[in-house]
C-alpha cells in the first residue's frame, strides 16, 4: 500500500532534541496545512485558556470556554476538561469563531481568513 504525502511528511520530521524548543505555526503556507492536525482535539490546561483568551483582547475566560471549546470531564475524577479542536471543515462554526477573533482583535469581522487575519493568528504563535 502506498503512503500518502502527508503521512510521509510527518514520518520524516526531525525529532526535537532535549533542551530545544519548538514554536507551532499552522497556516496556509505550511506544506501540511490542514492535514496533520485537521482532526486533532487538544485538551487545554487552565494556563492554555488564560494565554489564549489574553490574545483575544482579554476575553473573559468563561466566554472563551463557551465560544471555542467543548467541555468534557475526566473519567476518574469528574473534573472539567476543556477540549479545543478542528474538524478540517471551514463551516459556519469556523466562520463564526473567525469573526469573533477578528472583532476581538480589532480587525474587520468579515469571517474570511484574509492576509491581515492570518498575520494576527501568526502573532499568537510567535
Amino acid at each position: 500500500m502506498e503512503k500518502d504525502a502527508s503521512r510521509e511528511f510527518m514520518e520524516n520530521l526531525p525529532e526535537l532534541e532535549p533542551g530545544k524548543t519548538f514554536c507551532f505555526a499552522c497556516h496556509p503556507e505550511v506544506p501540511c496545512f490542514n492535514r496533520c492536525c485537521a482532526e486533532l482535539t487538544l485538551p487545554l490546561t487552565p494556563y492554555d485558556v488564560l494565554r489564549l483568551r489574553r490574545h483575544m483582547n482579554n476575553m473573559p475566560s468563561e466566554a472563551f470556554l463557551n465560544d471555542f471549546t467543548r467541555m468534557r470531564t475526566f473519567p476518574d475524577t469528574g473534573f472539567p476538561l476543556p477540549l479545543h479542536g478542528a474538524d478540517g471543515d471551514f463551516g459556519a462554526e469556523t466562520e463564526q469563531a473567525l469573526r469573533q477573533f477578528q472583532q476581538k482583535s480589532g480587525l474587520s469581522a468579515s469571517g474570511a481568513a484574509d492576509a491581515e487575519t492570518l498575520a494576527a493568528l501568526r502573532l499568537l504563535n510567535g
